[in-house]
């Protein structure tokens, strides 16, 4: 029998039930990395938002007998549904960048990303980090191993050393997860992941998470992660586009009679217009530009030798005197 509430309660019912399932849930551990070895250039920011899912096996004492030999029995526990978190990514240096990130299981974790290797086949970056929850505190120090399988894909490979501290017995209402990470110890790990860049702005991140514990419960943690990974892209930006052309000069930049782009005009002439020029006259020349002083008059060059001066001396057109007439004889 399905029991359809008003409106109004519904409203009122789903917050609360989301609400009802965090408290269950609080302090569950949140190992899941969903990050590229690369780090986000320094003052570009990214936005991350996603689901994870995690289960737990471990071993608990079984009840003997007196004087019996103790024994223990495997058990497991799995988060009902995926857990929904958000998380950024800010770039602070050159290969740095820091990460916060929030999750719905109520744990706040920090983590700094050194990248100690960019190159075009792998990026290999360390991201210590401290992850606080309310009865949960977890500090690791991941090693990611990004092979570079295209522009757009990246194979992430991680390995990770953690040491759990639990802050208060008994508060996730969980006996499984209380019973597995009741006590302080070392976890150990690796995962294997995808960084898909679906755009300049979008990337797609899934992961698979798995750590061992060295308590006496020995607890295998497997986590299970997606996320989108939005703004910033990490790793080398795309070059900037070349800068635009300088705008074309407003009309009457150029005197009249001279091609616009001419290149003896190519800077527009300042200070107040000039009049036009006379009709059939040369174009006014516009202030700062001058007119070039005309070429001196070449010297005359004698004719050489040889030569009829009448047609190749500059002389030929200037007429000889005349031979004076013979005198009659007295």
């Amino acid at each position: 029998m399905v029991v359809l509430l008003p409106r109004t309660r519904r409203a009122v019912a789903v917050p609360a039930l989301l609400a009802l399932l965090t408290l269950a849930t609080a302090g569950c551990p949140s190992q899941a990395l969903l990050q590229s070895a690369a780090t986000i250039p320094a003052g570009k920011v990214q936005h991350q938002i996603g689901l994870e899912w995690f289960s737990v096996r471990y071993r608990e004492p079984s009840p003997t007998v007196p004087g019996g030999t103790p024994t223990t029995t495997e058990s497991s526990y799995a988060l009902p549904i995926a857990l929904p978190f958000y998380g950024t990514r800010i770039g602070v240096a050159e290969r740095l960048d820091v990460g916060i990130r929030v999750s719905a299981a109520l744990t706040l974790g920090f983590d700094l990303k050194l990248q100690i290797i960019d190159t075009e086949a792998v990026d290999v970056a360390i991201a210590p980090g401290f992850q606080f929850a309310w009865i949960w505190s977890w500090m690791q120090l991941p090693l990611l191993i990004g092979l570079n399988a295209g522009d757009a894909v990246q194979i992430q490979l991680s390995g990770r050393l953690g040491y759990v501290v639990p802050m208060e017995d008994g508060l996730t209402g969980i006996d499984e997860i209380d019973a597995a990470f009741g006590e302080r110890g070392m976890f150990a790990g690796g995962g294997l992941g995808l960084y898909l860049r679906l755009g300049e702005r979008v990337a797609l991140v899934p992961e698979v998470q798995v750590l061992r514990g060295t308590g006496s419960s020995h607890p295998t943690l497997v986590s299970v992660g997606v996320g989108i990974a939005f703004g910033t892209q990490p790793g080398v930006q795309p070059a900037p586009p070349p800068p635009m052309p300088p705008p074309a000069p407003p009309p009457g930049a150029y005197p009249p009679g001279y091609p616009v782009g001419s290149p003896v005009y190519a800077t527009p002439p300042t200070g107040p217009p000039q009049p036009p020029p006379p009709p059939g006259g040369a174009p006014a020349v516009p202030p700062g530009y001058e007119q070039a002083p005309p070429a001196p008059p070449q010297a005359p060059q004698p004719a050489p030798p040889g030569s009829d001066p009448a047609f190749e001396s500059p002389w030929h057109m200037v007429p000889t005197p005349a031979e004076p007439a013979p005198q009659p004889p007295s």
